[in-house]
């Protein structure tokens, strides 16, 4: 006789936290932004928003929900807010 293995599933609330985290960074423009830190370091909100050609504004707001689900640190020098 075969015996059936344990299958143990991840808490739907977790799921739910993994899939928040996936739709966050699904955006081009989010995306391109984890390649500018990535890769060219830390930076300013506004040099971020001149390289991927946004208003302040906009990019504040992605960064602070990338900043909110974990994808970024970010540290206040004076005025600026480096990510």
């Amino acid at each position: 006789m075969r015996r059936e293995k344990s299958v143990v599933f991840m808490p739907l609330a977790q799921l739910k936290e993994a899939a928040g985290c996936l739709r966050c960074i699904a955006h081009p423009q989010r995306l391109r932004i984890i390649d500018i830190l990535l890769y060219g370091g830390e930076r300013t909100v506004g040099e971020v928003a001149t390289m991927c050609r946004l208003p302040q504004p906009a990019m504040s707001e992605h960064l602070r929900q990338m900043s909110a689900r974990g994808f970024l640190g970010k540290e206040r020098r004076g005025k600026c807010v480096y990510y």
